[in-house]
């Protein structure tokens, strides 16, 4: 069973062993819960290329304060330089 306290472990040796069935379980799991923080969704969808979790952390990046609050986490640094730069392009959008 998935939790929040196994989610990250559970994803880690799905993909190190490419368990597609436990991926997408985790995945959904993910989308799902509201006990993470969007910027620990994102480092996960990232590192782990969970394409379904990234595309809905950055439909749910629908504020200013979000996104500037994303960038004060300790995750932040750990964000490839294109989810860094899809967060500039949302708070663009968001600002306008």
């Amino acid at each position: 069973m998935i939790a929040e306290e196994t989610v990250e472990i559970a994803v880690k040796l799905a993909d190190r062993f490419d368990d597609k069935r436990i991926l997408v379980d985790a995945e959904n799991y993910l989308i799902a819960t509201k006990g993470m923080k969007l910027v620990e969704k994102l480092y996960m969808a990232s590192r782990y290329n969970l394409q379904t979790l990234l595309n809905d952390c950055m439909v749910k990046m629908d504020s200013r304060e979000k996104i500037i609050e994303m960038k004060g986490s300790t995750k932040y640094d750990d964000l490839t330089n294109q989810i860094k730069d899809e967060l500039f392009e949302l708070l663009i959008d968001v600002t306008e």
